[in-house]
């Protein structure tokens, strides 16, 4: 049987932060979060996002179909709007 690799949404009881899942929908950088979308393109919005919880896990997941630089492009947005924890899961939300 295959290890389990997805990530439960809610606390990070080791540091108390949220894990949050990140949904990339598009090639151009549109993802989903909370139910909203969001996109690469406006970083002063990402930098609001992140801001607000930079200790939470951003849990990046991608639609079928994307490429793996459109993947590393939100990686790379997230980390540069000063995200600290981004990983990637192989489940989508």
């Amino acid at each position: 049987m295959a290890p389990d690799r997805s990530v439960d949404a809610g606390r990070d009881s080791d540091r108390g932060a949220e894990v949050l899942r990140v949904h990339l929908l598009t090639e151009d950088g549109r993802f989903e979060l909370n139910g909203r979308q969001y996109g690469i393109s406006d970083q002063a919005a990402l930098v609001r996002l992140v801001a607000s919880n930079p200790d939470d896990v951003y849990a990046l997941s991608v639609a079928p179909g994307l490429t793996t630089q459109a993947m590393i492009r939100l990686l790379d947005a997230l980390k540069a709007a000063g995200a600290i924890h981004v990983s990637l899961t192989e489940t989508a939300p």
